[in-house]
């Protein structure tokens, strides 16, 4: 259900959730039914004077075991699998000044807390995760260069804490962006530099976003120091169409960062495909298929992750959505060794939205 309110000088927007979950199974092995997985979240922002403040705040539980996404569009990896049920926390505010003047700048604070209930949650190579907490600060310089050339720098310090584990990871990070408009889409350059327990980061890369009639293309080249002294090409290609019979969209990503689960460096390889197909105004089928592998770049421990699924979606009403679905799911680390999963689901979907 979601609220939103929006005037000339502020914005309201407030979104909560839950499922609704009948399951059975082998006794044991049977995820909770009921109210599962319930989630809020709030963003509001202020403009005023050439200023902005902002605060979102965002709660989320989710079975890990049922957890279908584990790998996305976004090109994230969820590499937290198990029987667990992990509850995330985090509360954010911002503050930025000059949005009308060729130099911006701002401060942005972020604290975030997961931890994890009623069963175990393992990460990258079957390792088990313990509860997490992060407090993060970041100041921020954006310049117009000119209209259409823009540089941005960001640079932030972050405290990572895990339960069980005494003492404090200090990280530092700074980065900086270079971005040029043209007809056909965005060029940007990156640079980026990382100090961590480990050790140090570096990175580069360029990216470039064609916009055209048929579709949208992202592509990204670059290349990375991990903490290892190792070198490692990363980059994405991603693309979007809308097709005669519904809408394409395909990613490829390769990167080199930290962590969620244990602030650790990872280097994480994902592929996505999804195809739309429209059978009707009202009804659509919808292919899915993810690969994602993360691999701990100290220890070399993996894990892989993979899922296909088809799911059939109808409108019954412009708010009231039905999916039926089929989805088989495999994952392996280097610890406990392979498992899988084939999920048969029905579920029924409502959206409320108050504007005002």
């Amino acid at each position: 259900m979601g609220l939103l309110t929006e005037t000339r000088s502020q914005r309201l927007a407030f979104d909560v959730g839950l499922k609704l979950r009948n399951a059975d199974g082998p006794a044991g092995a049977t995820p909770s039914s009921g109210f599962v997985d319930p989630f809020l979240a709030v963003q509001h922002a202020r403009e005023a004077a050439s200023a902005r403040l902002s605060f979102a705040a965002a709660y989320r539980e989710t079975d890990l075991s049922q957890n279908a996404d584990l790998v996305g569009l976004a090109g994230d990896i969820t590499d937290a699998t198990g029987s667990a049920t992990r509850r995330y926390a985090n509360v954010e505010m911002g503050l930025e000044r000059g949005l009308d003047t060729p130099v911006s700048y701002g401060i942005l604070a972020r604290v975030e807390n997961t931890t994890y209930h009623d069963g175990v949650a393992t990460g990258v190579g079957g390792g088990t995760l313990n509860d997490t907490k992060r407090h993060m600060i970041a100041a921020s310089l954006h310049m117009d260069l000119n209209p259409a050339v823009w540089l941005s720098n960001t640079l932030s310090y972050r405290l990572f804490s895990e339960s069980g584990i005494s003492g404090r990871r200090k990280t530092v990070d700074l980065a900086s962006a270079l971005q040029l408009q043209r007809p056909l889409g965005d060029l940007d350059f990156t640079l980026g530099y990382t100090d961590t327990p480990e050790g140090y980061r570096l990175r580069a890369r360029m990216n470039r976003q064609y916009e055209t009639t048929a579709g949208q293309l992202q592509a990204g080249l670059g290349v990375a120091r991990g903490v290892t002294g190792d070198a490692y090409v990363t980059g994405s290609l991603q693309f979007r169409q809308s097709v005669p019979t519904g809408r394409i969209e395909a990613r490829i990503s390769r990167a080199l960062a930290s962590s969620d689960q244990t602030d650790r460096e990872r280097l994480n390889t994902s592929l996505n495909v999804r195809y739309r197909v429209q059978i009707s105004e009202l009804s659509a089928l919808i292919l899915r298929a993810d690969w994602g592998r993360s691999k701990d770049t100290a220890s070399g421990l993996r894990t892989t992750n993979s899922a296909v699924g088809i799911t059939y979606a109808r409108d019954l009403t412009r708010t009231l959505t039905l999916e039926v679905g089929l989805r088989h799911r495999r994952q392996r680390d280097d610890v406990t060794g392979a498992a899988r999963s084939n999920e048969l689901f029905i579920g029924l979907g409502r959206v409320f939205l108050t504007r005002y």
